[in-house]
Protein backbone atom coordinates (compact mmCIF):
# COMPACT_ATOMS: atom_id res chain seq x y z
CA UNK A 1 0.00 0.00 0.00
CA UNK A 2 1.24 3.46 -0.72
CA UNK A 3 0.87 5.94 1.81
CA UNK A 4 2.65 8.97 0.13
CA UNK A 5 1.89 12.38 -1.62
CA UNK A 6 3.56 13.77 -4.73
CA UNK A 7 4.43 17.77 -3.95
CA UNK A 8 5.49 19.64 -6.44
CA UNK A 9 5.34 23.69 -7.53
CA UNK A 10 4.60 25.61 -10.66
CA UNK A 11 4.63 29.56 -12.01
CA UNK A 12 1.47 30.17 -14.52
CA UNK A 13 0.83 26.31 -15.49
CA UNK A 14 -2.39 24.04 -15.41
CA UNK A 15 -1.92 20.88 -14.36
CA UNK A 16 -3.27 17.52 -14.42
CA UNK A 17 -1.82 14.42 -13.14
CA UNK A 18 -2.32 10.94 -14.14
CA UNK A 19 -1.80 7.76 -12.84
CA UNK A 20 -1.75 4.78 -14.96
CA UNK A 21 -4.21 6.88 -17.66
CA UNK A 22 -6.19 7.87 -15.07
CA UNK A 23 -6.84 11.40 -13.63
CA UNK A 24 -6.13 11.99 -10.22
CA UNK A 25 -5.14 15.67 -10.04
CA UNK A 26 -5.78 18.70 -11.97
CA UNK A 27 -5.48 22.78 -11.51
CA UNK A 28 -6.76 25.42 -13.95
CA UNK A 29 -8.49 24.18 -17.00
CA UNK A 30 -5.31 23.44 -19.52
CA UNK A 31 -6.77 26.24 -21.94
CA UNK A 32 -5.69 29.67 -23.06
CA UNK A 33 -6.67 32.29 -20.69
CA UNK A 34 -5.93 36.02 -21.13
CA UNK A 35 -4.14 35.91 -17.16
CA UNK A 36 -1.71 34.03 -15.22
CA UNK A 37 -1.99 31.23 -13.64
CA UNK A 38 -0.74 32.36 -10.49
CA UNK A 39 2.26 30.31 -8.88
CA UNK A 40 1.20 27.59 -7.01
CA UNK A 41 2.17 24.26 -4.92
CA UNK A 42 0.47 20.87 -5.60
CA UNK A 43 -0.36 18.41 -3.28
CA UNK A 44 -1.22 14.82 -4.96
CA UNK A 45 -2.66 12.66 -2.85
CA UNK A 46 -1.67 9.01 -4.36
CA UNK A 47 -3.71 6.45 -4.18
CA UNK A 48 -3.16 2.77 -2.49
CA UNK A 49 -2.97 1.22 -5.84
CA UNK A 50 -0.26 3.46 -7.15
CA UNK A 51 3.03 1.48 -6.62
CA UNK A 52 4.43 -0.09 -9.86
CA UNK A 53 1.98 2.56 -11.98
CA UNK A 54 2.76 5.15 -14.48
CA UNK A 55 2.69 8.91 -13.45
CA UNK A 56 1.96 11.19 -16.09
CA UNK A 57 1.64 15.36 -15.39
CA UNK A 58 0.35 17.41 -18.55
CA UNK A 59 1.17 20.75 -18.16
CA UNK A 60 -0.36 24.14 -20.18
CA UNK A 61 0.96 27.56 -20.14
CA UNK A 62 0.67 30.60 -22.80
CA UNK A 63 4.16 31.51 -21.39
CA UNK A 64 6.63 29.86 -23.13
CA UNK A 65 9.67 30.40 -20.52
CA UNK A 66 8.07 28.79 -17.77
CA UNK A 67 6.51 26.04 -19.52
CA UNK A 68 7.51 22.37 -18.05
CA UNK A 69 8.85 23.88 -14.87
CA UNK A 70 8.83 22.00 -12.21
CA UNK A 71 9.94 23.28 -8.37
CA UNK A 72 10.38 21.56 -5.01
CA UNK A 73 9.22 18.11 -6.51
CA UNK A 74 9.32 15.67 -3.32
CA UNK A 75 7.20 12.49 -2.45
CA UNK A 76 7.07 11.56 1.77
CA UNK A 77 4.24 11.15 3.46
CA UNK A 78 1.63 14.05 3.54
CA UNK A 79 2.47 15.36 7.13
CA UNK A 80 5.97 15.71 6.17
CA UNK A 81 5.18 17.70 2.81
CA UNK A 82 3.38 19.56 5.07
CA UNK A 83 5.99 20.30 7.49
CA UNK A 84 8.90 20.84 5.29
CA UNK A 85 6.43 23.28 3.93
CA UNK A 86 6.36 25.40 7.47
CA UNK A 87 10.45 24.89 7.29
CA UNK A 88 10.42 26.66 3.96
CA UNK A 89 8.51 29.67 5.09
CA UNK A 90 9.95 30.02 8.48
CA UNK A 91 11.62 33.08 6.57
CA UNK A 92 8.44 34.79 5.75
CA UNK A 93 6.36 34.31 9.33
CA UNK A 94 9.98 35.77 11.07
CA UNK A 95 10.12 38.26 8.47
CA UNK A 96 6.96 39.57 8.43
CA UNK A 97 6.97 39.56 12.49
CA UNK A 98 9.91 41.50 12.66
CA UNK A 99 8.24 44.24 9.92
CA UNK A 100 5.01 44.51 11.81
CA UNK A 101 7.27 45.05 14.96
CA UNK A 102 9.13 47.81 13.01
CA UNK A 103 6.34 49.56 11.27
CA UNK A 104 4.47 49.47 14.97
CA UNK A 105 8.03 51.33 16.38
CA UNK A 106 7.58 53.92 14.02
CA UNK A 107 4.28 54.47 13.76
CA UNK A 108 4.81 55.56 18.07
CA UNK A 109 7.70 58.41 16.62
CA UNK A 110 5.36 59.30 13.81
CA UNK A 111 2.70 60.89 15.91
CA UNK A 112 5.66 62.28 18.78
CA UNK A 113 8.49 63.37 16.64
CA UNK A 114 7.44 66.26 13.83
CA UNK A 115 10.81 66.93 12.59
CA UNK A 116 11.50 63.69 10.54
CA UNK A 117 7.80 62.77 9.88
CA UNK A 118 8.13 62.37 6.41
CA UNK A 119 11.09 60.62 6.78
CA UNK A 120 8.61 57.78 8.61
CA UNK A 121 6.00 58.16 6.23
CA UNK A 122 8.83 57.04 3.27
CA UNK A 123 9.89 53.93 5.82
CA UNK A 124 6.17 52.78 7.03
CA UNK A 125 5.73 52.53 2.85
CA UNK A 126 8.27 50.62 2.24
CA UNK A 127 7.90 48.60 5.30
CA UNK A 128 4.42 47.99 4.17
CA UNK A 129 5.42 46.97 0.63
CA UNK A 130 8.00 44.39 1.77
CA UNK A 131 4.71 43.06 4.09
CA UNK A 132 2.64 42.89 1.15
CA UNK A 133 5.65 41.06 -0.70
CA UNK A 134 6.63 38.54 2.35
CA UNK A 135 3.07 37.59 3.11
CA UNK A 136 2.46 37.48 -1.26
CA UNK A 137 5.65 35.45 -1.54
CA UNK A 138 4.82 32.42 1.78
CA UNK A 139 3.69 29.48 0.46
CA UNK A 140 1.37 29.11 3.85
CA UNK A 141 -0.73 31.34 2.38
CA UNK A 142 -1.92 29.38 -0.19
CA UNK A 143 -2.54 26.71 2.70
CA UNK A 144 -5.18 29.09 3.88
CA UNK A 145 -6.25 31.27 1.56
CA UNK A 146 -5.84 29.21 -1.81
CA UNK A 147 -5.72 32.25 -4.27
CA UNK A 148 -2.68 31.90 -6.34
CA UNK A 149 -3.42 33.98 -9.03
CA UNK A 150 -4.24 36.89 -6.41
CA UNK A 151 -1.32 36.47 -4.46
CA UNK A 152 0.87 35.76 -7.96
CA UNK A 153 0.13 39.37 -8.96
CA UNK A 154 0.47 40.72 -5.44
CA UNK A 155 3.77 39.42 -5.39
CA UNK A 156 5.30 40.85 -8.46
CA UNK A 157 3.44 43.79 -8.49
CA UNK A 158 4.81 44.63 -4.68
CA UNK A 159 8.67 43.52 -5.76
CA UNK A 160 8.59 45.69 -8.73
CA UNK A 161 7.42 48.70 -5.90
CA UNK A 162 9.91 47.86 -2.94
CA UNK A 163 12.80 49.22 -4.85
CA UNK A 164 10.52 52.54 -5.86
CA UNK A 165 9.50 52.88 -2.20
CA UNK A 166 13.24 52.08 -0.99
CA UNK A 167 14.54 54.96 -3.64
CA UNK A 168 11.69 57.28 -2.55
CA UNK A 169 13.21 56.80 1.26
CA UNK A 170 17.18 57.34 -0.31
CA UNK A 171 15.86 60.74 -2.32
CA UNK A 172 14.67 61.93 1.11
CA UNK A 173 17.80 61.12 3.06
CA UNK A 174 20.81 61.52 0.68
CA UNK A 175 22.67 64.97 0.07
CA UNK A 176 20.83 67.33 -2.52
CA UNK A 177 23.81 67.45 -5.09
CA UNK A 178 22.74 63.30 -5.21
CA UNK A 179 18.87 63.74 -5.66
CA UNK A 180 19.06 64.19 -9.26
CA UNK A 181 20.61 61.06 -9.65
CA UNK A 182 18.81 58.69 -7.47
CA UNK A 183 15.92 60.24 -9.81
CA UNK A 184 17.08 59.40 -12.77
CA UNK A 185 18.27 55.49 -11.63
CA UNK A 186 14.52 56.12 -9.78
CA UNK A 187 13.38 56.46 -13.73
CA UNK A 188 14.68 53.40 -14.68
CA UNK A 189 12.32 51.17 -12.34
CA UNK A 190 9.60 53.09 -12.87
CA UNK A 191 9.61 52.32 -17.21
CA UNK A 192 10.13 48.29 -16.30
CA UNK A 193 7.19 48.81 -13.90
CA UNK A 194 5.17 50.43 -16.61
CA UNK A 195 6.20 47.99 -19.07
CA UNK A 196 5.51 45.17 -17.12
CA UNK A 197 1.65 46.50 -16.49
CA UNK A 198 1.22 47.26 -19.92
CA UNK A 199 2.42 43.90 -21.16
CA UNK A 200 0.60 42.45 -18.68
CA UNK A 201 -2.92 43.90 -19.83
CA UNK A 202 -2.32 42.81 -23.57
CA UNK A 203 -1.92 39.15 -22.52
CA UNK A 204 2.02 39.10 -22.79
CA UNK A 205 2.96 37.88 -19.53
CA UNK A 206 4.69 41.17 -18.58
CA UNK A 207 4.68 40.57 -14.98
CA UNK A 208 7.18 37.91 -15.80
CA UNK A 209 8.75 39.05 -18.25
CA UNK A 210 10.33 42.25 -17.26
CA UNK A 211 11.70 40.60 -14.29
CA UNK A 212 14.40 39.36 -16.85
CA UNK A 213 14.80 43.27 -16.96
CA UNK A 214 14.32 44.39 -13.45
CA UNK A 215 16.91 42.41 -11.75
CA UNK A 216 20.42 42.85 -14.44
CA UNK A 217 18.65 46.41 -13.45
CA UNK A 218 18.63 46.40 -9.63
CA UNK A 219 22.53 45.21 -9.75
CA UNK A 220 23.50 47.87 -12.42
CA UNK A 221 21.94 50.55 -10.90
CA UNK A 222 22.57 49.53 -7.26
CA UNK A 223 26.16 49.78 -7.94
CA UNK A 224 25.93 53.73 -8.29
CA UNK A 225 23.62 54.00 -5.81
CA UNK A 226 25.45 52.42 -3.44
CA UNK A 227 28.51 54.44 -3.99
CA UNK A 228 26.70 57.52 -3.74
CA UNK A 229 25.09 56.48 -0.39
CA UNK A 230 28.84 55.69 0.73
CA UNK A 231 30.16 59.39 -0.28
CA UNK A 232 27.40 61.28 1.37
CA UNK A 233 28.33 59.06 4.84
CA UNK A 234 31.74 60.27 4.00
CA UNK A 235 30.60 63.95 3.89
CA UNK A 236 28.79 63.27 7.84
CA UNK A 237 25.50 62.11 6.37
CA UNK A 238 24.55 59.50 9.42
CA UNK A 239 21.48 58.41 8.15
CA UNK A 240 23.14 57.36 4.94
CA UNK A 241 25.76 55.00 6.45
CA UNK A 242 22.77 52.70 7.98
CA UNK A 243 20.50 53.11 5.06
CA UNK A 244 24.07 51.73 3.01
CA UNK A 245 23.78 48.30 5.18
CA UNK A 246 20.25 48.00 4.39
CA UNK A 247 20.40 48.81 1.11
CA UNK A 248 23.55 46.80 -0.23
CA UNK A 249 22.48 43.66 1.84
CA UNK A 250 18.89 43.42 0.30
CA UNK A 251 20.23 44.20 -2.86
CA UNK A 252 22.33 41.41 -2.95
CA UNK A 253 20.22 38.95 -1.92
CA UNK A 254 17.41 39.88 -4.46
CA UNK A 255 19.93 39.69 -7.07
CA UNK A 256 20.41 36.35 -6.10
CA UNK A 257 17.24 35.39 -5.55
CA UNK A 258 16.70 36.38 -9.76
CA UNK A 259 19.79 34.13 -10.14
CA UNK A 260 17.97 31.32 -8.47
CA UNK A 261 14.36 32.00 -9.33
CA UNK A 262 14.29 33.93 -12.71
CA UNK A 263 17.13 32.98 -14.66
CA UNK A 264 17.27 29.47 -12.92
CA UNK A 265 21.14 29.39 -12.83
CA UNK A 266 20.95 27.35 -9.72
CA UNK A 267 17.57 25.44 -7.36
CA UNK A 268 16.76 27.13 -4.09
CA UNK A 269 13.75 26.32 -1.80
CA UNK A 270 12.81 30.15 -0.67
CA UNK A 271 13.79 33.66 -1.20
CA UNK A 272 16.94 34.73 0.87
CA UNK A 273 15.42 38.32 0.44
CA UNK A 274 13.44 37.86 3.68
CA UNK A 275 16.61 37.19 5.76
CA UNK A 276 18.19 40.62 5.26
CA UNK A 277 14.85 42.45 6.34
CA UNK A 278 16.76 42.70 9.13
CA UNK A 279 19.51 45.11 8.16
CA UNK A 280 16.45 47.84 8.52
CA UNK A 281 17.02 47.82 12.09
CA UNK A 282 20.43 49.62 11.61
CA UNK A 283 18.44 52.56 9.72
CA UNK A 284 15.64 52.75 12.69
CA UNK A 285 18.07 52.64 15.50
CA UNK A 286 19.80 55.39 13.78
CA UNK A 287 16.55 57.08 13.40
CA UNK A 288 15.96 56.26 17.70
CA UNK A 289 19.63 57.51 18.19
CA UNK A 290 19.04 61.18 16.36
CA UNK A 291 15.69 61.38 18.77
CA UNK A 292 17.55 61.07 22.04
CA UNK A 293 20.09 63.00 20.88
CA UNK A 294 18.11 65.93 20.16
CA UNK A 295 16.10 65.19 23.46
CA UNK A 296 19.28 65.80 25.17
CA UNK A 297 20.13 68.94 22.85
CA UNK A 298 16.78 70.17 24.06
CA UNK A 299 16.84 69.35 28.38
CA UNK A 300 20.48 70.66 28.01
CA UNK A 301 19.37 74.11 26.74
CA UNK A 302 16.21 73.95 29.02
CA UNK A 303 18.48 73.50 31.70
CA UNK A 304 20.61 76.53 30.69
CA UNK A 305 17.85 79.10 29.90
CA UNK A 306 16.89 78.34 33.53
CA UNK A 307 20.48 78.98 34.98
CA UNK A 308 20.56 81.90 33.16
CA UNK A 309 17.25 83.35 34.90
Amino acid sequence: AVDESLFFSTTDQSVQVFLDGIAIYRYGDLDYRPYSYGRKWHLVNLPTWAAGQHLIMQVYSDNPRVLGQFDRIRMDRTSRLIEHLFICDFPYVSGVTALLIFMMLIGVYFFTEKKLRDIYVRLIAFLAVFFFWMISSSSLMLLWLDFPIFWWYVETASAYLIILAGQILIYRIIDAEYKPRILRVSCVYVVILLLAGGLELAGLHGMYAMRFFFFPALAACGIPTGYWLWHAHKNGNAHCQSILIAFAVLSVLAVIDGLSFQFRLFSWNTYLLPFGIYTIAFFIVRLILDRAENERYLSNLSASLESQV
